[in-house]
């Protein structure tokens, strides 16, 4: 029974391992074919599990899978997605969403599964996906040229496309244009990296820190050769984030001081939201200051970035609204870039209160993880780098409908309908941890340098 229970967890490793790849590279396109991959493989890790998925193992994340399911049943439910993608589909991409969080958590107790190898297979496969694009990018642009042509626009079967806002990209199986900050995504996320090689001994690990400095200069390349002014904001965020995390002090005393730093950073914002939240509403105490201000007024209603923000938070706290908006056409589609504001849209009021829950959580126990001693620093760091440039870049820059021709016109893509988003939850889950364990060892066997170990799990509790 331990071979083959051996046998069928090296097999779900491969599995859950390209699966990461797969998704990663985003293959397909297809919330169908992910929510099926994320299952089957949950389904399999609980089967060959049973003997230990009793309720007690459940408990370090039974209260943020509250708000998750919450979220996930608003947005089968919602008008956006209704519309412009089905009900049938939603119902696919929150089986996906919890699909891929609980295979996280539970590829923990796969022996045969190290999330270094996972993190290492993730950035490889997009990677691969960044080389390709890059390539028919160039193909079609020079170097900067959302820079060089801003402002300038071709005819594609009628479509004005605006040069400076438009690449190459894999999508699905056909070569499309995108909008850049959807292009960016994926060479941000590449970039993050970097952080990778303060932790990769080069003359011990000479192929490994090769492989993350490629992977970074490539990711590099991508934002420079595309960057355009709705990324540099952006960029800047991430250029600040991935050194802090990087070189965070070790040392307790100085570690304390950095974290009520952050944590005051994290209230001022709160507050700057809250701020626009009421000016949104039209609260007066509120909106009359900032209107009567011209930089305030251009801070908080008149640029670019806060105009479509104020729409959506206008237009979400309406009643008529409460399960999303409902759009007719894609113009009609409002792309805020913000990632919790889109959430607002897509799944209506109380799904994107349910996701902001869900997400305070997740920043708690993602901030436990970086603390402990779980896996090694190179692990950890890449893991948080990911997470952490996901949501930075999301906060201004992802794009609801990225293809810019005519060859899907009505593509809506929710963040929740995008594959990294589920690499990210995927993670996310990983870093929580299962209750102690105590392990008895009871057999060792040593093949090709590669240490073999059947364990006897008992659980105890303190």
């Amino acid at each position: 029974m331990a071979t083959n229970k051996k046998t069928y967890l090296t097999v779900i490793t491969f599995l859950i391992l390209e699966v990461l790849a797969f998704v990663s590279f985003t293959l397909t396109n297809s919330v169908i074919l992910y929510a099926i991959a994320g299952f089957g493989l949950l389904f399999a890790m609980i089967f060959i599990n049973l003997d230990k998925m009793k309720a007690k193992d459940f408990s370090p994340i039974g209260w943020i899978l509250i708000p998750l399911v919450i979220f996930a049943l608003l947005n089968i439910v919602s008008s956006f997605n209704s519309i412009t993608n089905g009900m049938s589909i939603s119902l696919l991409s929150s089986v996906g969403l919890l699909s891929f969080f609980g295979l996280g958590y539970l590829s923990q107790s796969n022996p045969y599964f190290t999330m270094k190898k996972g993190m290492l297979v993730i950035y490889s496969a997009i990677a691969v996906l960044a080389i390709l694009s890059l390539i028919m990018t160039f193909i079609s642009y020079t170097p900067f040229y959302t820079i060089t042509y801003s402002g300038m626009y071709i005819y594609y079967q009628g479509t004005r496309i605006a040069l400076g806002d438009s690449a190459k990209m894999l999508f699905g199986f056909s070569i499309a244009d995108v909008s850049v900050q959807y292009f960016q995504l994926f060479g941000t996320l590449l970039f993050s990296s970097v952080i990778g090689l303060r932790f990769i001994n080069p003359k011990t690990q000479t192929r490994e820190f090769i492989i993350y400095c490629v992977y970074a200069i490539l990711g590099l390349i991508s934002i420079l050769f595309t960057i355009n002014k709705m990324n540099i904001l952006s960029s800047i965020l991430v250029i600040i984030f991935l050194p802090l995390i990087a070189f965070w002090p070790k040392k307790k005393k100085i570690c304390d001081a950095y974290s009520y730093i952050f944590y005051g950073l994290v209230g001022l914002c709160v507050i700057g939201v809250l701020i626009f939240i009421l000016n949104a509403l039209k609260v007066s105490f509120v909106s009359d200051i900032i209107a009567s201000n011209a930089l305030l007024d251009k801070l908080f209603n008149t640029n670019r970035i806060s105009a479509s923000w104020v729409e959506i938070i206008q237009k979400t706290f309406n009643f008529n609204n409460i399960l999303g908006l409902s759009p007719v056409y894609t113009k009609d589609v409002i792309s805020s870039g913000n990632i919790f504001l889109d959430m607002f849209e897509t799944t209506g009021l109380f799904g994107g209160i349910a996701f902001i829950v869900f997400f305070v959580m997740a920043f708690r126990q993602i901030c436990k993880y970086f603390k402990s001693n779980r896996d090694d620093e190179l692990t950890r760091t890449l893991i948080i780098g990911f997470i952490g440039v996901f949501f930075i870049y999301n906060l201004f820059c992802y794009d609801l409908t990225p293809i810019k021709d005519n060859m899907d016109p009505f593509t809506v893509l929710p963040v929740q309908f995008n594959g990294l988003f589920m690499i990210v939850l995927f993670l996310i889950g990983y870093t929580f941890e299962f209750k102690k364990e105590e392990q008895k060892v009871v057999e060792t066997e040593t093949r090709n340098d590669e240490i073999i170990i059947d364990a006897e799990v008992v659980t105890y509790e303190e």
